[in-house]
């Protein structure tokens, strides 16, 4: 692979790998520092509710942590042939 691929790869990585630790810190900052210092005990109450009553709203930070906000995905050379699953 050239350096230009390799920074075409780079290129497109960029931003998402920038908003994902931006989310990683606001929840690190709005999660655990209070209750880590004591100001807090346990989730803050607005979390606890979107997660009751928005069936939905788990799967949100559950896929951007696993795929991230731009998925990438296998060009068709990589990938296997439909029976091989």
């Amino acid at each position: 692979m050239a350096t230009a691929d390799l920074a075409l790869v780079q290129r497109r990585r960029w931003t998402p790998t920038v908003v994902l630790q931006g989310l990683q810190r606001l929840l690190h900052t709005a999660m655990f520092e209070a209750t880590i210092t004591g100001r807090r005990v346990g989730p803050p109450p607005q979390l606890v509710l979107a997660t009751r009553y928005l069936p939905g709203f788990r799967r949100i930070p559950t896929r951007l942590v696993a795929l991230g906000p731009r998925p990438e995905h296998a060009p068709a050379f990589a990938r296997r042939p439909a029976g091989l699953v």
